[in-house]
């Protein structure tokens, strides 16, 4: 994982904690590092924020575009595994609301590094673990 800054969005309620006993279930590390989450820039679409970002700069940024957005309501899909990988994932729905979010995020002036990877949105629920193929 690159050093720099992410930004997440905690996945709370009751949706939050079923995924969260998934996650536990599924890979316990992944578990203990936090609320399961949905990652809205630093991994896809946009890369991560350099380390030395003022705070204030993050922040007022940050808060405008939450001023503009409404609650999200999430609906997942049934779990997908990462293509030549072990990692699983509950995506949601490409161009739904965490897409209008992220481009928002990616749009509001931050300088993030470029991106390896096209925006997925997704809730990850195991990625440390190794299992075995048929398990997949």
């Amino acid at each position: 994982m690159a050093h720099g800054i992410y930004i997440v969005a905690d996945l709370g309620g009751e949706q939050g904690d079923r995924i969260a006993v998934l996650q536990t279930r599924l890979d316990p590390k992944l578990a203990a590092l936090g609320r399961p989450h949905v990652t809205l820039a630093g991994s896809s679409g946009v890369g991560i924020l350099p380390l030395g970002t003022p705070t204030a700069e993050v922040c007022a940024a940050l808060e405008a575009v939450g001023k503009a957005t409404a609650p999200l309501e999430l609906v997942f899909g049934a779990p997908e595994r990462f293509p030549q990988t072990n990692i699983i994932v509950l995506p949601l729905p490409v161009h739904g609301p965490v897409r209008w979010l992220h481009d928002r995020i990616a749009t509001c002036g931050l300088p993030f590094a470029p991106a390896r990877f096209a925006f997925t949105p997704h809730c990850t629920v195991h990625f440390f673990r190794t299992m075995a193929p048929d398990a997949l």
